[in-house]
């Protein structure tokens, strides 16, 4: 479920840049028809990196909702992932986790291990 939805992000982040690269290279194109290829590249990088990070926050913000509504599911040992409730209005975008940062992650419930003191990596 995961990968199905990385797959979809990265297909939409594809189709998206694909599409504003060419509209933006059709007006370079139309105003200096000699407009170095650098500046659609740069264009198409920037683009693809504005639809990837607001993709990130609307997912984000997604599965924020979904968990304050009691949308997700929590663990257990035959589903790893947090399992979304397939009445989740967002469900395609809250099916993966979010970011796999710490702070993204919903602490469980479980104490966490105790240490016999400090290390010598320290």
């Amino acid at each position: 479920m995961r990968i199905r939805g990385m797959v979809k992000l990265v297909a939409l982040v594809i189709l998206c840049n694909q599409i504003l690269t060419a509209i933006f290279s059709y007006a370079c194109h139309a105003i200096d028809p000699n407009v170095a290829p650098r500046v659609v590249s740069v264009f198409g990088i920037a683009s693809s990196l504005m639809i990837g990070f607001w993709l990130e926050a609307d997912a984000r913000r997604a599965y924020r909702y979904a968990n304050e509504k009691k949308l997700v599911m929590g663990t257990d040992a035959s589903h790893p992932m947090p399992r979304i409730r397939s009445d989740c209005p967002k469900k395609w975008l809250c099916s993966g986790v979010p970011s796999t940062r710490r702070s993204a992650v919903v602490p469980s419930g479980r104490p966490p291990p105790t240490s016999s003191g400090p290390s010598s990596r320290q």
